[in-house]
């Protein structure tokens, strides 16, 4: 029953709707003409309520009511509604005006029909063009489904995703444009691919608008639309395709996409426009066409630049998107001899399955001329047989043999990807392989065959003919089990020997590999290919025959790894992976290896700046090795389908697109890649351009040890030039206790710069505390071996206790992350529902920094905050915010923050808000200030020549002749240092200290005592003081006042002069800051006014007061030639005097010369300095030999004679003297000593001959730091005495600190070594190699000479033993007080042995050796100087 009424269904509405439309349908009533998008209908799908609509809504021009069944309308008279179905039930509220609350549904009951079961709706209208719109809104509690409209019999949607009810935005509507022809407009509405009843259509709402206007006027403006935007284009530069693509574009070879095709569809659409009434269904047919063929024409361009991140569509010279995805490119010799870049890779063009194997060439790299499909699939078995093409190939293949073809390579369900095309010079053949997958015979799967495919041809272009697929290299089952006796469910037999993502490559050797994601991508392989690169080198049957590590290697099991990119370079391998997430991109990863099949090394994430973590939404393919030999590589990714979109349907892979990177690799050879954008090959003429030659460790703890100086090659116009360089390292970012990379500028090398690695363990280092582990730390290790100030250095962690630190939290706040671990970051502590992370720390007022390292075990972001809190001095509690971050991996954050008052001071790790994730928290670390015990340290004060130092009633007598006091000072030690005039007389005016003036009140005329308490720090104190003479000031003072009578008699002009001088002298005389040119003036205007005073026409009295001033001058202050003028003016008064006939005009010409010879005399310059430093420069000049004869001795010799000069002028100015003087303290300052480097280049050798495995990772890293060092100073030639022993005494403290690795027993070495063979001082003056016995041998030492050793100095001597037959001679000194002997290194026959003078000034002994069963013999005397 149910069977023949489904069957009458169908027939029964098709009776309706002929009927409906020849018979009862009447002719649309009359319309006034409207606008394209006038709404005609508006359908509220089964409401009752019809008569009104809901606000936002209207009725439309062809209605009167919103939901009817098909018939005339009664209020418009056209015809229009549902076609009754008694399936079609009223759903949601039949009442509501709004569109969205009714709908029709189907009933429970229907036999579902596919092809007619829906809902349809019939509308009356005007043949013309009409713009649909049907709404859709799924009931709250249903489901999601799919849906089908047909309009006009037409499918204009096709299976549309309908979201359920409880979508957020539920509401289905899809718009289409339809032309009508017939006077009624067909809508229906159904699933075409109904399952069940959960699939069954629902219908909201319907919209009908007037469409665009189909007529001649129409056409007419398209045609002059399109050919006024070819014109602008042309005339815009935009250059277009003249002719179809041809032949090798297969199934696009006459593709309207050309201006020949354009030109057709124009001269056709003229033709159509030339009708008097065309059509509007032609109409619009011919208006699509031309926009079809106008947006699909194909513009030539001309590259120049890669587009880098940006990912833009990038042509071919014919103007076609390349396709040639999952590819590589690589300069290929062609069969003429030439050379050119070849790209090979996937077509996308009709998505997962297209025509096979592309490839371009290309002389510049940026454009790319299409070479054909070189391996094309196979369209369908028949073609085999049939199409020249494939019978070219595979026609003398038995029909069994095509069966296999066409399964490996068929166009529908074969998987072609990732190939690879290599040059084989012996053979002259060009090889692809590539991922070859698909059903099998055994499996429809489509990923059945996880197989490698290979084919070859004669020309890099092909056609390639496909030889085989087959899986490759895999363990034999004991291999497998090796780890753990456990097979992983990736290392089942069934997944062992896949090859999917895959590359290629050729070594220098010109040995291929084939490298290759296996076992369902959770491994990667490398395997040798055979000498042709046709097949695996050792073949992968029977299992076993090959052997992992020397025919292939299995690298990074589990790491779910694929897309392999590698290349060599410097004879470093490099290999850049991504993540196995199908099309979606994900954070690459690269790795490092010396040996192709040996161990390969993580060297994590190369991209930087990816701050979406997707490798710029990339995946790689391959790295172009542009010029490998200058470091010029570039990366190759695919964006795959619509990118950020994430749509990969056929169309979206169509328009995957390719980011090209260049790679850059540091000094260190690590590599990276960023954003570039729009970038050329003169990118690499500013990267790459270093190698670091200097082995470095991978990670360097404390930033002490980093090297001072390295040996790089940098790459310059000629090539490559290598150097030595020193570097300055950045450590503006350091965080303390994490692993930092810090960058390295190299000196004179154009801002070259290296990485390191470097573990931060400053001195202030305060704690360090390796969170929840509880089986050791190994960095907690290294650090309490370092950190000086550490206080936790009996726990790496620990529960909090009162006077102690510790976290605080309870197994009910806390669980400890892989406790078991010694590794900082993978153990850790993570919280429990809303709990924190505590740990309370006791710390002293003042201000700290907090370093947290986190590891985010479980794969999110996880937002978090440091707080800290303790209670403040009042009580109250201080709670502070001092960071907040996001974490997703493995990183450290640095805060800092401050402690007002001594305090058990909790830091807290916590969650930004409750709707994050938990916090986590794998180590602490914090710094802060530290107390530092007293100590002794270096006094430096520095004071003018004007004064003297004395220091407890004593003189200084060196630090008074050299202007300096030095003396090492226990810190907290109080200070007095007393300063008086060096002249008697002279008086202190004015003291600075550093800079600063202190108080007048602060000193005395006569003395100055400075006091302090000694820092705990080398200390320099710079005192400045002014020391003027007030002597001749006073004199003139007691003489104006012995002339008041005199004076009182003057006329007023002159009394009144006399007494304004007479005040201001004494003003200046009582001012305690007076300086020296105020003095000067004041004593000069005083005898002015002395000098009117005297002025007495024709009385031989006037010579009275000049003569008294001359006789009361101290004339050690003035100089010879102007006490000479003196004398003579004053021997002419003399004369004067006697002359009873004397005239008034010789007294006052005699008054007048006595004043002039007054006012002229000159001070005598204070030589005090300039005397000492001649003296020191003389007794230089008697020690010439001791100093490097270079432009400075050159200055200095010129300085010192210029010295004595001034200094034997008895006329040189101060100003003269003064000059001298800074003249020849700078050129002495600039003098070198000539250091005795013996010493230091013997004990670099005894350091480089030492056997460092024997010590430990953090000894042997500063031996190797002070090594470095020691290096830099024997080489530099302007190397100071000092710099020379602070190298010796620093490398050998790091010689005598070496530690040695413990032993099997636990137990520590203590350290000492034989008395025979260690580098022990010798007691009494002995020091012995070794002992043994022989006869005819003797020594012969480098030193026979007689020679003076400065106290405190080194000398190592180099002792041969000749015909010793492994003799080893005993070193002697006469007298152990004056010289200390020490053995110091063996190297054949040569033994060193160093001295140290360490006796008093003139003491002498003899230097001797033995050797067994002989007398001492003397080689020379040593004298210490």
């Amino acid at each position: 029953m149910k069977r023949t009424k489904r069957r009458a269904l169908p027939l029964l509405l098709c009776l309706c709707m002929l009927l409906q439309t020849f018979v009862s349908a009447p002719a649309l009533a009359a319309t006034e003409s409207g606008e394209p998008g006038d709404l005609l209908y508006f359908v509220n799908c089964a409401a009752t309520n019809v008569a009104d609509v809901a606000e936002g809504d209207a009725m439309g021009e062809y209605q009167s009511v919103t939901d009817q069944p098909y018939g005339e309308d009664a209020g418009t008279g056209n015809a229009w509604g549902y076609v009754e179905d008694e399936y079609m039930v009223r759903g949601g509220n039949a009442d509501s005006v709004v569109k969205t609350d009714t709908y029709w549904y189907t009933s429970d009951s229907i036999q579902y029909d596919p092809e007619t079961s829906g809902f349809r709706y019939n509308f009356a209208v005007e043949n013309g063009s009409y713009e649909v719109t049907v709404g859709i809104k799924i009931p709250g509690w249903w489901g999601a489904r799919t849906v089908d409209i047909d309009l006009e019999g037409t499918r204009t949607t096709d299976q549309a995703s309908v979201p359920g009810g409880a979508a957020t935005n539920a509401t289905f509507e899809r718009t289409s444009e339809i032309m009508v022809t017939d006077g009624e407009l067909n809508v229906f509405v159904h699933n075409s691919k109904r399952t069940s009843a959960d699939g069954d259509p629902i219908l909201s709402y319907i919209l009908v608008k007037r469409g665009e206007v189909y007529d001649k006027a129409t056409l007419t403006d398209k045609i002059a639309e399109i050919e006024g935007k070819v014109e602008a284009d042309q005339a815009a530069g935009v250059v277009y395709a003249e002719e179809p693509l041809g032949e090798l574009y297969v199934g696009e070879e006459n593709k309207e996409d050309n201006l020949q095709a354009l030109n057709a569809v124009l001269a056709s659409a003229k033709e159509l426009a030339a009708q008097d009434n065309p059509s509007p269904a032609d109409v619009k047919e011919t208006c699509e066409h031309l926009d079809t063929v106008y947006s699909d024409l194909r513009s030539i361009e001309t590259y120049d630049s890669f587009s880098g991140v940006n990912g833009d569509v990038w042509k071919d010279t014919n103007g076609k998107p390349i396709q040639a995805h999952g590819g590589q490119v690589q300069k290929l010799p062609m069969p003429d001899g030439t050379e050119k870049w070849w790209w090979v890779g996937e077509d996308k063009t009709t998505g997962s399955h297209s025509n096979g194997i592309s490839a371009y060439s290309s002389d510049d790299l940026y454009n790319w001329t299409f070479e054909g499909y070189v391996m094309r699939s196979v369209p369908n078995r028949e073609a085999l047989d049939t199409d020249p093409y494939f019978t070219a190939l595979y026609g003398d293949l038995t029909e069994e043999e095509k069966d296999y073809v066409y399964l490996c390579i068929n166009k529908d369900t074969a998987i072609i990807e990732r190939p690879k095309m290599i040059y084989n010079e012996a053979t002259e053949k060009y090889i692809i392989w590539f991922h070859a997958d698909g059903p099998t015979e055994e499996s429809t799967s489509s990923y059945a065959a996880a197989a490698a495919g290979m084919a070859i041809s004669d020309t890099p272009n092909g056609p390639f003919t496909f030889i085989r697929r087959s899986r490759l290299h895999q363990l034999p089952d004991e291999e497998y089990l090796e780890d753990n006796g456990v097979l992983d469910w990736y290392e089942e037999p069934q997944n062992r020997g896949f090859a999917r993502d895959m590359n290629l490559f050729i070594d220098d050797d010109g040995t291929a590999y084939i490298i290759y994601s296996s076992e369902e991508n959770r491994t990667m392989f490398i395997s040798r290919l055979n000498d042709e690169y046709t097949d695996l080198d050792v073949p992968q049957e029977p299992v076993g025959l090959a052997k992992n590590g020397v025919d292939f290697v299995r690298l990074f099991p589990g790491g779910q790894r694929e897309a392999p990119a590698l290349f060599k370079y410097d004879g470093t391998y490099y290999m850049i992976t991504s993540g196995a997430t199908g099309w979606s991109p994900n954070p690459a990863r690269y790795w490092k290896a010396d040996e192709i099949l040996g161990e390969w090394t993580d060297m994590g994430d190369p991209c930087i700046g990816d701050t979406d973590g997707k490798t710029f939404w990339s995946q790689s393919t391959n790295v172009i090795p542009v010029d490998p030999e200058n470091g010029k590589f570039i990366y190759m990714g695919d964006r795959w389908g619509y990118g950020k979109e994430q749509d990969f349907s056929a169309e979206a892979l169509a328009d995957s697109r390719y980011i090209w990177l260049p790679v850059q690799i540091d000094a260190r050879g690590n590599i990276s890649l960023q954003e570039y954008n729009d970038w050329d090959l003169s990118v690499f003429d500013s990267i790459n351009n270093i190698k670091l030659n200097s082995e470095m460790d991978d990670i360097y703890y404390g930033t002490e040890n980093l090297p001072e100086q390295v040996n790089v090659s940098i790459r310059e116009d000629e090539g490559w030039v290598t150097k030595d360089v020193n570097v300055s390292w950045d450590f503006s970012s350091l965080i303390p206790g994490a692993e930092n990379t810090v960058t390295g500028t190299l000196e004179d090398a154009n801002g070259l710069t290296i990485t390191a690695n470097v573990v931060d363990i400053p001195e202030n280092l305060l704690y360090f505390i390796d969170s929840g582990a509880t089986n050791g730390s190994e960095l907690y290790d290294v650090i309490k071996e370092m950190a000086p100030n550490l206080v936790n250095t009996e726990a790496y962690d620990q529960a909090y206790t009162e006077g102690s630190w510790g976290y605080t939290g309870t197994d009910d706040d806390i669980a400890p992350k892989n406790p078991e671990s010694q590794d900082a970051y993978t153990s850790g502590f993570w919280a429990k529902g809303g709990k924190n992370i505590d740990y309370k720390l006791p710390l002293k007022a003042g201000e700290y920094q907090v370093s947290l390292g986190f590891q985010e075990w479980w794969s999110t972001s996880r937002p978090m905050k440091v707080v800290v809190s303790y209670e403040g001095a009042d009580g109250q509690t201080v709670e502070t915010t001092i960071g907040t971050f996001t974490n997703s991996g493995e990183r450290a954050y640095l805060f800092p923050f401050t402690v007002e008052n001594d305090a058990d001071v909790t830091i807290s790790v916590q969650r930004q808000n409750s709707n994050n994730p938990d916090p986590v928290l794998s180590w602490i670390a914090l710094t802060g200030e530290v107390e530092e015990e007293s100590s002794e340290h270096m006094l430096t004060v520095t004071f003018p020549n004007t004064v003297e130092l004395s220091i407890d009633g004593e003189s200084q007598t060196i630090a008074n002749l050299i202007g300096a006091y030095k003396d090492v000072v226990m810190a907290d030690t109080e200070l007095n240092l007393t300063f008086t005039p060096r002249v008697d007389g002279r008086e202190i005016a004015g003291v600075t200290v550093n800079g600063e003036a202190i108080a007048e009140d602060s000193f005395d005329v006569a003395e100055y005592v400075y006091s302090a308490v000694m820092p705990n720090a080398d200390t320099t104190i710079e005192l400045g003081f002014t020391v003027v003479d007030k002597q001749n000031l006073r004199a003139a003072i007691e003489i104006a006042e012995g002339r008041a009578d005199e004076a009182a008699e003057a006329v007023p002009s002159v009394q009144e002069k006399y007494e304004a001088a007479l005040q201001a002298a004494k003003d200046v005389e009582a001012k305690k800051t007076a300086t020296q040119d105020e003095i000067n003036t004041a004593w000069s205007d005083l005898i002015d006014a002395l000098h009117y005073l005297s002025f007495v026409a024709g009385d031989k009295s006037q010579l009275d007061i000049p003569m008294e001033i001359a006789d009361s001058i101290n004339r050690d202050l003035f100089t010879p030639d102007s006490l000479k003028a003196l004398d003579e003016a004053y021997a002419a008064a003399e004369d004067l005097l006697d002359d009873e006939e004397v005239l008034e005009a010789d007294i006052t010409a005699a008054v007048d010369a006595l004043y002039d010879a007054i006012y002229g005399l000159v001070y005598r310059a204070d030589v005090t300095e300039l005397e000492a430093l001649v003296n020191k420069g003389d007794g230089i000049v008697e020690n010439a030999d001791q100093y490097i004869q270079n432009e400075a001795w050159t200055a200095f010799e010129t300085s010192l004679e210029e010295a004595k000069t001034v200094l034997e002028d008895a006329n040189a100015t101060q100003d003269a003297v003064d000059t001298a003087a800074e003249d020849l303290a700078a050129a002495i300052s600039a003098l070198r000593l000539i250091p005795d480097k013996d010493a230091l280049e013997a004990l670099i050798g005894e350091a480089e001959a030492i056997n460092t495995s024997k010590y430990t990772a953090k000894s042997v890293a500063t031996m190797k730091a002070a090594l470095s060092t020691a290096k830099a100073v024997l080489n530099d030639a302007e190397a100071t005495e000092e710099e020379v022993a602070d190298a010796v005494e620093a490398l050998e403290n790091s010689i005598d600190g070496l530690v040695e690795k413990s032993t099997s027993t636990g137990s520590k070495n203590s350290g000492s070594t034989s008395a025979n063979v260690g580098n022990a001082y010798g007691a009494a003056g002995v020091v012995s190699a070794s002992q043994s016995v022989a006869a005819n041998a003797y020594v012969v030492s480098d030193t026979t000479v007689n020679f003076t050793l400065k106290r405190g100095s080194a000398y190592c001597f180099k002792m041969t033993v000749v015909n010793g037959n492994n003799m080893v001679p005993s070193f002697t000194v006469g007298n152990g007080e004056v010289l200390k002997t020490q053995f110091v290194a063996k190297i054949g026959n040569d033994y060193y042995y160093r001295v140290y003078a360490i006796g008093t000034p003139g003491q002498s002994t003899g230097v001797y050796t033995t050797l067994p069963g002989q007398n001492a013999v003397k080689h020379c005397t040593v004298t210490i100087g």
